[in-house]
């Protein structure tokens, strides 16, 4: 590598961004010429100094919820940047998640010989397995974050690499009390004798409608049968957190939530885990951010009925969060569509405050999921990218000299 390298990168959300980030920061750090990026990114990309060619929010589309009112636009940034790429091709295009958007795009750039790494696995394993064959065909290396995918890409003969999850290096489950945020830490400290849950209801309006009363509701229930209960609840963004507010200000029992339900800024969101008892929350990145913690955790979800129906019919695996996926046994319990009630949700809150044999069992079991998982991801992934890109120069250098 002799000359300017160019990698296109695409992140479609919060997640996303903050793979890109570490990403770009140690591929600046581990490659001896300088590396110019471009794509779509998010405020922690641009930190590391990548300039975005469109808002990373408009892609953060889950299922069907919010899609046919954004179709247009997401179609549209995509044949804009596919243009642009084309034209002035980079020597790979790195696809962070956001399958629906990333694999159509990276198929297209592959016909026109473009090197493509695709970094965090589709669930391919759990739903929608037929996209196993667009993902062969897109795909020029995946970049897994989960130790099963990577035996999975293998048997179906794409090229794989495991680097690991950037969450466990960031979530020691061996953290020192001194360390926690001194807010939280002087709430604990004064409330030594109460029991501690964290209530992550969602980070999308989407969840927030769907999930925020019916956990409200939860948190009363669950103290009302144990007065010596408070609930912690981290808010993903200002706009959930209004929204969270608003719910409880609008609530019957509002003096009473008032009284045990204490509502922090999205940052908090770990430490908030770290001094809380039992997780409570949506399925998503905070269940393995739980799990990572050894935190004893009861996920809920519900999607709108045509974005659960077209889940089940696609499925291929029984659970739904991540942390049952990387247990020898699943114990982490699930509460999804019609299961998700408030009898349902309370019911198991409370087996784990008062069943001590239980808690330490499944706090036991969560906690060989962080040395799985503990890889230097970023690191890792970086060297992925720089040994493939080594190896994509050299091919091109003997094709060279044949003819």
């Amino acid at each position: 590598m002799n000359k300017k390298l160019r990698i296109a990168i695409v992140a479609g959300e919060t997640s996303g961004d903050i793979l890109g980030a570490g990403l770009i920061r140690e591929l600046n750090q581990q490659s001896p010429i300088d590396i110019e990026f471009c794509g779509i990114g998010g405020e922690l990309m641009a930190k590391e100094g990548f300039v975005s060619d469109a808002d990373m929010e408009k892609l953060s589309i889950i299922g069907f919820d919010g899609l046919w009112e954004n179709l247009q636009e997401i179609l549209a940034i995509r044949k804009t940047l596919q243009q642009k790429l084309i034209a002035n091709p980079p020597d790979v295009f790195v696809g962070i998640d956001v399958p629906d958007f990333n694999l159509s795009l990276e198929k297209r750039l592959k016909r026109n010989g473009i090197s493509i790494i695709h970094y965090v696995s589709p669930t391919v394993w759990a739903w929608r397995s037929y996209r196993i064959v667009k993902i062969r065909k897109a795909v020029s290396l995946m970049l897994t974050l989960f130790p099963f995918e990577k035996k999975y890409y293998q048997q179906r003969h794409v090229p794989v690499e495991f680097v690991g999850h950037p969450l466990a290096k960031k979530l020691d489950p061996n953290f020192r009390i001194e360390d926690i945020d001194s807010v939280l830490l002087a709430l604990k400290n004064e409330c030594p004798d109460k029991r501690l849950i964290a209530v992550l209801p969602g980070s999308r309006r989407s969840e927030i409608e769907a999930l925020g009363e019916l956990f409200i509701n939860t948190v009363l229930k669950i103290h009302k049968q144990d007065q010596n209960t408070l609930f912690l609840i981290p808010f993903a963004n200002r706009r959930v957190g209004e929204q969270l507010q608003r719910l409880v200000t609008e609530h019957q029992s509002q003096q009473l939530l008032s009284k045990c339900l204490y509502f922090f800024d999205g940052h908090l969101s770990a430490d908030i885990m770290r001094i809380s008892d039992v997780v409570l929350l949506a399925s998503g990145t905070a269940a393995l951010e739980s799990a990572l913690l050894a935190k004893p955790t009861i996920v809920s979800y519900k999607a709108s009925r045509l974005t659960y129906w077209f889940a089940r019919l696609t499925s291929t695996v029984k659970y739904a969060s991540m942390p049952n996926h990387l247990l020898d046994e699943p114990i982490v319990p699930e509460f999804l569509q019609n299961e998700a009630t408030v009898e349902n949700l309370s019911s198991a809150v409370l087996k784990y405050l008062n069943d001590d044999q239980l808690y330490a069992s499944t706090a036991q079991a969560l906690a060989t999921i962080h040395p799985k998982l503990d890889r230097n991801s970023d690191r890792r992934a970086a060297s992925a990218v720089l040994s493939f890109l080594e190896k994509e120069l050299n091919k091109k250098l003997q094709k060279k000299k044949c003819t």
